[in-house]
């Protein structure tokens, strides 16, 4: 990659990421709306327009690991394991 293309690659990046985020924050404004409907009827699913619409009541089971490290923290140690992985980042030094 010449050095143009990459200016103009970390450039188109980052107005994509500006875009993202102002898309982020729309599609939670318009979650947050039709949340605020479902809340309002009092139901957790509305059938529109051929789309299902639903916001339900999920729970689910985890291992709360600050306890069980507190209470065994032999067994935590025994179990743990170290992974690595590589973070991308693009951030401006202007």
């Amino acid at each position: 990659m010449t050095k143009a293309e990459l200016s103009q690659t970390i450039k188109e990046l980052v107005r994509l990421r500006d875009r993202e985020d102002r898309l982020k924050k729309e599609i939670e404004a318009r979650q947050t709306a039709l949340k605020q409907h479902l809340t309002d009827k009092g139901v957790d699913e509305v059938r529109h327009d051929g789309y299902v619409i639903a916001w339900k009541e999920i729970s689910a089971e985890k291992l709360d690991v600050k306890a069980l490290r507190a209470e065994l923290p032999d067994l935590v140690a025994r179990y743990t394991r170290t992974t690595t992985g590589r973070r991308f980042t693009v951030s401006s030094n202007a």
